[in-house]
């Protein structure tokens, strides 16, 4: 059986899965919690290096959260 090619529109939507768990993982290992991970991770409207730069210094998930959305 010959495999039948991804649209455009099914490889665009596991880039974007691709990409959102990637971000995902990010975001756990510098610490933040589950929720808030999901909360960052789907939004890629928002700087990934910002939301990294706030847990580095210090800043909760929950407040990092809060600054930006």
């Amino acid at each position: 059986m010959v495999p039948v090619p991804m649209t455009v529109e099914e490889r665009i939507d596991e880039e974007h899965r691709n990409l959102v768990a990637w971000r995902y993982a990010q975001l756990r290992l510098a610490g933040c919690d589950r929720y808030n991970a999901n909360l960052i991770s789907v939004r890629v409207d928002i700087e990934l290096h910002d939301a990294l730069h706030l847990l580095e210094h210090d800043c909760t998930p929950d407040l990092m959260v809060a600054i930006l959305l």
